[in-house]
């Protein structure tokens, strides 16, 4: 079997908050205007659209993972490949389901994170869902960029 990587796949950039500790208010402090101007484009424009400070917004995660498709459609006709396993993170697999299976991004603002090591079949156009694993993860990080009361959920 051969084995490649591609940066294309990689996850999300969280810039600014990158490395910090999401649910310890350490983003709070750290860059309390960074956050409220994510959090405010985020209500206004949806998670989708909105970016972090000084990294990417989910859309620009599926613009890479759009990318990727010409390395696919290529590896394929070259090299007559037909099944793949895809590994990456919980934003970027999200991103490449939503530009294969060409949903809309109010799927992809609903539909959580998988959890760790959680597997996921696409069988040509169609999402077979989980074999392994499930989506609950997001939790922690939808309560982070909420607002204050936690009434708003970006």
């Amino acid at each position: 079997t051969d084995q490649r990587e591609d940066i294309l796949l990689g996850e999300q950039q969280f810039g600014l908050f990158e490395g910090t500790d999401w649910g310890s208010g350490e983003i709070d402090e750290l860059f309390p205007r960074e956050l409220a101007y994510y959090r405010k484009a985020a209500r206004f424009g949806g998670r989708f659209w909105a970016k972090v400070p000084l990294g990417e917004s989910r859309f620009d995660v599926t613009v890479r993972c759009k990318l990727f498709f010409g390395t696919l459609h290529r590896d394929a006709a070259r090299h007559g490949i037909t099944n793949l396993v895809i590994v990456s993170h919980g934003v970027t697999i999200r991103a490449f389901m939503l530009a294969w299976l060409h949903l809309t991004t109010e799927w992809f603002e609903v539909e959580r994170n998988p959890s760790n090591a959680s597997v996921r079949v696409i069988d040509s156009a169609c999402d077979l869902g989980y074999i392994c694993g499930d989506s609950t993860e997001q939790a922690d990080r939808d309560l982070l960029l909420s607002d204050a009361t936690g009434d708003v959920r970006v």
